[in-house]
């Protein structure tokens, strides 16, 4: 964290590679000095006088003695850098709809900090439907939470334009617009070239995280072509009842907004930036049903920030 501005530089995970480093263990260090290292990091910390030494060591070593992930260092799997937890409360989310309420009741009661994932992000998609409240719009409902003064991360991949029109760029500017305070920060990853051997592949990771403690994590992305329900509904107004002529079609209760509204066979998504406009022309048979599945967990990660 940045001493003059409070801002996050980086957050460092305690995990079973946790170690605390003082003089005592390297002579090359001063009396003044704490190392801090895990798996990805290491960091050093030079006090201004004992006092603060001793504090941050009391604090440290707390730190370490509370953390589970010291408890068994060898319950893990896959090289993982946490163990195994066990008993903890889950649920299932079928399809978009129940998901993304879901989410939109986590965002509201995030206090500190927000971490999201995805291949695609699509900042205009309405989270509960239908509705008409453009706060209930992703990118309207991140931009309130920034300027309270949570923080928030984003993570999407970026695309290769010839071959995707997710236009990520257009991600990334909308998010950052929305906040007075600056607290959303994207990062769009990787960057494509022969040299790394990133052409072949991108990021395909959907996750959502509340203050470290509540995880969405799963295959619903954030965007455009994903939210649906169990009645997979064919017509694109809230009433099932039947519609005689125009005029009795309520367009202010509709489902599929703009973009949302589309059949893959018949055409791609694109101009993403323009998501008020429609791709086709409303007809029952014009749409695709998305079956995907998404979990959240809640528990108990340690970081050190």
């Amino acid at each position: 964290m940045h001493r003059d501005t409070d801002q996050l530089a980086f957050p460092m995970l305690v995990d079973h590679g946790f170690t605390v480093l003082s003089n005592h263990h390297n002579t090359a260090m001063t009396n003044s000095e704490i190392q801090i290292r895990n798996l990805q990091e290491t960091l050093t910390i030079k006090c201004e006088n004992r006092h603060d030494y001793e504090q941050w060591m009391e604090s440290l070593n707390l730190l370490q003695e509370k953390a589970f992930c010291f408890e068994n260092k060898n319950d893990t799997r896959f090289h993982s850098f946490v163990q195994i937890r066990y008993n903890q409360l889950g649920y299932w989310f079928i399809n978009g709809k129940s998901y993304m309420e879901s989410i939109t009741k986590a965002i509201l009661l995030a206090k500190e900090e927000i971490f999201i994932t995805d291949w695609w992000l699509s900042p205009e998609i309405m989270l509960i439907r239908p509705n008409d409240d453009a706060t209930m719009r992703l990118d309207n409902l991140l931009g309130k939470k920034a300027d309270d003064g949570v923080r928030i991360y984003v993570m999407i991949s970026k695309e290769l334009s010839f071959v995707s029109s997710r236009n990520s760029s257009h991600t990334k500017q909308a998010l950052i617009n929305k906040s007075k305070t600056g607290n959303i920060k994207v990062i769009r990853h990787p960057n494509h070239n022969r040299i790394n051997n990133t052409l072949l592949w991108s990021h395909n990771e959907k996750s959502l995280i509340i203050d470290q403690k509540i995880a969405f994590i799963g295959g619903i992305d954030l965007c455009f072509g994903r939210w649906d329900n169990e009645f997979h509904r064919l017509v694109d107004f809230a009433e099932t009842t039947k519609q005689v002529g125009e005029e009795s079609m309520d367009t202010n209760k509709r489902y599929f907004i703009g973009k949302d509204y589309v059949n893959i066979y018949e055409g791609q998504i694109d101009n993403v930036e323009r998501f008020g406009e429609g791709i086709l022309v409303f007809f029952p048979s014009n749409l695709t049903i998305p079956d995907r599945f998404h979990r959240s967990k809640t528990g108990t990660t340690y970081a050190l920030a």
